[in-house]
């Protein structure tokens, strides 16, 4: 039939029924494939073996109980995966069936480890109840050291016409790799101030200092610590990968024994431990703020502010508690407010003295605020840059 076709793959065998059906497909170009196997009486487990892995392609029908075990095992390395149709607790359902039961028991005493991420989204989309459920499972073998094949699974958007979704997985060793942010990380060490400094008092003239061309100075002083600045990030990388891993990769892209990559992936899992150890007895935020929030930012614990625009203003909410005063002003305090001076110290407009001693008196390496703007960019502006920031002030109270 033209409905089984799918471009790049070859149908081996399927399995018919009119409520329900299954299928095995595989690319051309795969050696070393056996002819499919039925395992169970009503055809809805198909065993096929791909070089030394042992791949059962299983379905069980809606309302049809389950013996024990629930599957038959194997010699090999096996990888078991379809839509089971059991609940469990262990893959995220709220409560066990019977067939969950006797699925768990014999992923129990088969040694057979579940595929299951709790971060995943379900692998069925009920449309009816608008929630996500998994009845799609995976279980993999166990090799000799008691870990569990090496094999990973990426749940997909749904797909048309189907409340399935597609679920790709991984059979055989993965290195994890680490795609980062595109945030620039400045190497100050190395800056050229300055030319920062004669960069910034060229361009800060030409930039009125009002409230409203603030966010144009963030952006002025981020394009010239651009260019006078280093700074770049790692697109792709492997955390904690060392000479030892390269070596252990390239034992197994030429053995192919399973036990190496059970040695790299321990050792990977033991460094990344260590480093997150050290990296949470270091955080200190009195001695290095920059450093902590940077963690926290890695992690996702820092989620940028939203602004909003607040629906009471200031002069509203003076009003009010002008209006809810018990004071009762007396003669002898308006005669003290009409004789005040209209002029006094505080207000007078901020000067460059002012804004070098604020600066001076803020201790290095501390964490951006809000606008993104280091303190060490501050600390090496100009003298225009710096009486623009004392005209900002001034203009703002």
């Amino acid at each position: 039939s033209s409905h089984l076709k799918i471009p790049g793959y070859i149908l081996i065998t399927s399995r018919s029924h009119p409520k329900h059906g299954m299928a095995t497909y595989i690319r051309p170009e795969l050696k070393n494939v056996t002819e499919p196997i039925p395992i169970t009486d009503d055809g809805f487990m198909i065993s096929i073996q791909v070089g030394d892995l042992a791949i059962y392609n299983t379905y069980k029908p809606p309302n049809q109980p389950w013996s024990f075990p629930a599957l038959l095992p194997s010699n090999h390395p096996a990888a078991y995966f379809g839509d089971f149709n059991s609940h469990h607790s262990q893959w995220g359902y709220p409560s066990n069936n019977e067939v969950g039961e006797k699925l768990a028991a014999w992923a129990l005493v088969e040694d057979q480890h579940l595929l299951f991420d709790p971060k995943q989204k379900g692998t069925f989309h009920s449309a009816w109840w608008r929630k996500d459920y998994m009845p799609d499972l995976c279980f993999v073998s166990m090799v000799s050291r008691g870990s569990p094949f090496p094999v990973s699974q990426l749940v997909l958007d749904t797909f048309p016409h189907s409340q399935h979704r597609p679920v790709i997985i991984h059979i055989g060793l993965k290195v994890p790799i680490i795609t980062s942010a595109p945030i620039p990380c400045w190497n100050l060490r190395r800056a050229d101030w300055p030319a920062f400094m004669a960069a910034t008092e060229e361009m800060i003239g030409h930039l009125p200092a009002t409230p409203e061309n603030f966010e144009h100075f963030t952006k002025l002083l981020k394009k010239v610590a651009k260019k006078n600045i280093p700074h770049g990030y790692r697109s792709f990388f492997t955390l904690c990968w060392s000479p030892e891993s390269e070596t252990l990769l390239r034992e197994y892209e030429t053995s192919g024994d399973l036990d190496v990559t059970t040695v790299l992936l321990e050792s990977l899992d033991s460094a990344r431990q260590l480093r997150w150890t050290e990296a949470m007895e270091n955080m200190d935020f009195t001695h290095s703020s920059q450093k902590a929030w940077n963690l926290l930012r890695c992690l996702g614990g820092a989620a940028p502010a939203q602004h909003q625009t607040p629906s009471v203003t200031a002069n509203s909410i003076s009003s009010q508690i002008l209006n809810n005063s018990k004071t009762i002003a007396s003669r002898s305090m308006n005669r003290a407010l009409t004789q005040c001076a209209p002029f006094s110290s505080l207000s007078e407009p901020f000067s460059r003295a002012e804004i070098n001693s604020a600066l001076s008196a803020t201790k290095r390496g501390k964490a951006a605020g809000m606008d993104g703007i280091l303190l060490d960019l501050l600390k090496n502006l100009s003298p225009r840059g710096r009486d623009w920031l004392a005209a900002l002030f001034t203009k703002i109270f």
